[in-house]
């Protein structure tokens, strides 16, 4: 599960790159959602793995 989060994490951080309002309104759009959906699978399995 730790290589997982690790997935996440950096999954979330390179979408974070072009989350910018300097990039196209639909590059940055679809950029703050894959940030959103990698954070929280980033706590979950952060969450799993404290738990189990």
């Amino acid at each position: 599960m730790k290589a997982l989060r690790s997935v996440f994490f950096f999954a979330a951080a390179s979408a974070a790159c072009f989350a910018d309002n300097s990039v196209k309104r639909g590059i940055a759009r679809t950029a703050r959602v894959f940030v959103a959906l990698f954070s929280v699978l980033f706590v979950v399995a952060e969450a799993m793995d404290l738990l189990g």
